[in-house]
């Protein structure tokens, strides 16, 4: 399980159908989040459950789904492991594409 306004869904969408597991992991996703967004994620076979008026809202509608039915929760930002992950991005476009010039990543310090 997870909760997202988008991006992480479909990544994490992916990752169910390439592990096998899709019909096991559900995405909740706030009330408005773009169709295109949620139609990207259903189509690796995954639920989605629009909830929460609020990105936060859906997050802590997932956590106590998840905590009640005894399935993981793979966080969106806020763990090292899920920071890690997105953290090799850069590395894997530099491996795909050694001829670009430059590679463009968004940062957010952490303290």
């Amino acid at each position: 399980m997870t909760a997202s306004a988008g991006n992480h869904a479909q990544g994490v969408a992916y990752a169910a159908r390439a592990f096998g597991i899709s019909a096991k992991t559900t995405i909740f996703v706030p009330r408005g989040t773009p169709a295109v967004k949620i139609e990207n994620t259903l189509a690796h076979g995954v639920s989605v459950e629009e909830t929460g008026a609020t990105f936060d809202h859906a997050r802590d509608i997932a956590y106590v789904e998840a905590a009640s039915s005894g399935r993981d929760f793979i966080e969106p930002f806020d763990d090292w492991h899920t920071i890690a992950g997105q953290g090799t991005i850069g590395v894997e476009i530099h491996q795909d594409l050694p001829e670009a010039d430059a590679i463009s990543s968004p940062l957010v310090g952490v303290a």
